[in-house]
């Protein structure tokens, strides 16, 4: 079962091959950020996406997916949307058309009209606030020139009462738009403001209609006279973690028809002709070795090194992998598209619901737990990460961090038995923000498990826990065996090249198990013997042991169990035989072997607090 592709285990159809991991990290994230895109914008789910890639490939590369691109980048940052993306039937109609054709329609009758009116707003405050003038070709200079012209006026006539209601002590080189709108809705202004700033106003309508008008002119031509013009209409699409590709590329020279060439080659792979130059350092993920590029931030790059079909449009989706948690950016990696696809959503499902005080580490991890559960499926995850940063573009790449994970933990993170008595919180404080632990995230960060159960068992001792009986017992059981065991190997002399180490994983969760039954047996065994006790007197010796055990008293502890001997009504030869070898006898781990004797005096089952 083990063996099985994870696709297979949960259930995946062997459709559009093309659309699975290629084993490079950044490219496989790239994949996953294209099926996020895809499902946001269209609601197609994975196996709804292959279908549709199965069926109409063309359609959906050329003409769905720049669509969606494009209409993503615009709502991501709250600019405003034109006109809303179509439905699937209009798209579906442009199906028995090339791909050039198909990618020419979707740009001019979709694309474009959805940037109308940030265009706008960019050359408003282009012309106002900077200045800029537009080309004389497009017929609007002289409008333009009378509103920069116009806002001079006014600065110079009225600066001191400007400067006074915008509350500035510096001298103003010119005004903005948002000083402008600010002075137009000020109620304090003088008369002779109000009429010239009125009269601004005015005009600054008029070019907008005139600048809304140019747009639609070159939307309806489908192109656009003269390169100086081209360049002004070019979209105001920007990317400082894609600055390579050129249609992201804000220069002067960058002009509109070029930008949806440029688009067009980024989709149509072509392993031969397909060549980034001065490739920048955000990409060094593909070259084949970091230490060899680890001071080289530019190189001539061909798609043809690294030959995967659509490699480009996977690369520029690369963000859109990551769910965005408390300022971070996370997601989750194995070497199954299917799994991580499904555990991301659960993450940005969990981080919709769940407190916001819970860890991104935690979120991620309820997430791949509830997808294990959900699905059955038995795996191992060899290979698997939670990759997360802060910030990324071409100069910076902050709080960046890969938190593997070891495939001894994968393999006992597949035991359901184990996973389900690890996968619980933990009370560790009788109050605060971080009053509780979540058992799994300690076990997966390769933190001891017995100072967690320590702290929660001096508040059980106290009366805080709101339980008669202890209500993590068997977690702790479970836990303290890992610790155990764990303990043993890493203490193990001349275990790194023998043939148990080389079978180390199946062996250690054999011996994990294996303790845990012992210590179920000795903690069964305290139950069966001290049956004279009361309740009251059971816990008054569970917590005078357990206050030995704190102190790191060993013959203290044992000497307390061995006066209450007198009082045992069966056999109590085993135990005492257990209190010899596995305590007295034991330097390295009787505190985790005293555990379940404390655990017999207390044990109320599994009750979540």
């Amino acid at each position: 079962m083990l063996n099985m592709p994870l696709d297979a285990l949960l259930g995946g159809k062997r459709m559009a091959q093309w659309l699975e991991f290629k084993g490079n990290w950044f490219i496989d994230l790239g994949i996953l950020g294209f099926v996020n895109l895809m499902e946001e914008v269209y609601g197609w789910d994975l196996e709804k996406l292959k279908e549709k890639l199965s069926e109409e490939e063309k359609l959906i590369y050329y003409g769905f997916f720049p669509l969606a691109y494009m209409y993503k980048w615009l709502k991501d940052r709250s600019y405003p949307v034109s006109i809303e993306i179509p439905e699937e039937a209009h798209l579906e109609k442009l199906q028995e058309k090339e791909a050039p054709e198909i990618f020419e329609e979707v740009w001019w009758r979709w694309i474009v009209p959805m940037f109308e009116d940030r265009w706008v707003s960019k050359k408003l405050h282009d012309i106002i606030d900077k200045g800029k003038i537009p080309p004389p070709e497009t017929g609007i200079s002289s409008q333009a020139e009378e509103v920069v012209s116009k806002a001079k006026e006014i600065l110079r006539l009225h600066e001191d009462e400007i400067k006074k209601i915008l509350r500035l002590r510096n001298p103003l080189k010119r005004l903005n738009l948002i000083q402008i709108e600010k002075l137009k809705t000020d109620p304090n202004k003088s008369f002779e403001l109000k009429l010239k700033i009125d009269q601004l106003n005015n005009l600054i309508e008029h070019l907008e209609k005139a600048l809304k008008y140019c747009f639609d002119q070159v939307i309806r031509a489908r192109k656009v006279r003269g390169e100086n013009s081209d360049v002004f209409y070019r979209l105001p699409i920007y990317s400082n973690f894609f600055g390579n590709f050129l249609f992201f590329n804000p220069s002067d020279k960058n002009k509109l028809m070029k930008q949806k060439e440029d688009f067009y080659r980024v989709i149509s792979w072509d392993p031969q002709k397909n060549e980034l130059t001065s490739i920048a350092k955000e990409l060094n993920k593909l070259f084949p070795s970091f230490d060899e590029f680890s001071n080289e931030f530019y190189t001539n790059f061909s798609s043809k090194n690294i030959n995967i079909e659509r490699l480009f449009i996977f690369l520029i989706n690369f963000p859109y992998a990551f769910n965005r948690i408390s300022g971070m950016n996370i997601t989750f990696y194995s070497n199954s598209l299917k799994f991580s696809y499904l555990v991301n959503k659960k993450i940005k499902l969990l981080t919709q619901k769940e407190r916001s005080s819970d860890s991104i580490f935690s979120l991620a991890w309820k997430g791949i737990i509830d997808v294990l559960y959900e699905h059955k499926a038995s795996w191992a995850l060899e290979n698997m990460y939670l990759i997360q940063y802060r910030r990324l573009d071409n100069k910076v790449q902050e709080d960046v961090e890969y938190i593997g994970i070891s495939k001894l933990q994968a393999e006992i993170l597949a035991d359901e038995d184990f996973r389900k008595r690890l996968n619980i919180s933990i009370r560790i404080a009788e109050k605060g923000s971080k009053s509780y632990i979540w058992l799994l995230e300690e076990f997966l960060k390769n933190k001891p498990l017995l100072p967690v159960f320590y702290k929660n068992l001096k508040l059980y001792f106290a009366g805080k826990l709101n339980s008669i009986l202890y209500p993590h017992y068997s977690s702790l059981i479970y836990s303290i065996a890992i610790d155990k065991v764990l303990k043993d190997l890493s203490n193990e002399k001349g275990f790194t090249f023998s043939d148990k180490f080389f079978n180390r994983n199946k062996s250690t969760i054999s011996s994990i198990k294996t303790t845990a039954n012992i210590y179920f047996s000795i903690a069964k065994l305290i139950q069966e013997n001290f049956t004279e006790f009361s309740l009251k007197e059971k816990e008054s010796l569970a917590f005078r042991l357990f206050s030995l055990l704190r102190k790191g008293q060993k013959y203290g502890f044992v000497n307390e169990l061995l006066r209450s001997l007198h009082q045992l009504n069966g056999d109590v030869e085993r135990f005492i035989r257990y209190l010899f070898a596995q305590i007295l006898q034991n330097d390295y781990t009787w505190q985790e072997n005293s555990i379940p004797i404390i655990a017999g005096f207390i044990e109320g089952g599994d009750k979540n607090e």
